[in-house]
């Protein structure tokens, strides 16, 4: 092994045990950063954020009655357009879902 590879292996495992070693600390200080951003934003936009859900549960609940209501066989055009509302409804709610909640 050349003498430099051994030096950088040498920092790489250094630097390996220094993140293990504070780890429990670095993991505390994330949490809380991240639990700060969540009430600043809840501060901020917690009435829209609020607001929007229910948009999204009405859009779902219309949605579904739609589809229940035009079960007519071999229209795709209608088909696909209640496919699209459902995903479009979907990732709505998972992205709601990815936002912090405060504690």
């Amino acid at each position: 092994m050349p003498p430099g590879e051994f030096r950088t292996q040498r920092i790489i495992d250094d630097h390996t045990a220094y993140t293990v070693r504070r780890a429990p600390r670095t993991l505390g200080w994330i949490m809380r950063r991240r639990q700060l951003f969540g009430r600043r934003l809840r501060r901020h936009w917690g009435r829209s954020l609020d607001l929007c859900l229910l948009t999204f549960n009405y859009a779902e609940a219309v949605g579904s009655g739609v589809n229940q209501s035009t079960r007519a066989p071999g229209d795709m055009v209608t088909s696909a357009l209640i496919q699209l509302h459902a995903g479009a409804c979907r990732a709505a709610d998972e992205v709601h879902c990815l936002q912090p909640q405060p504690r």
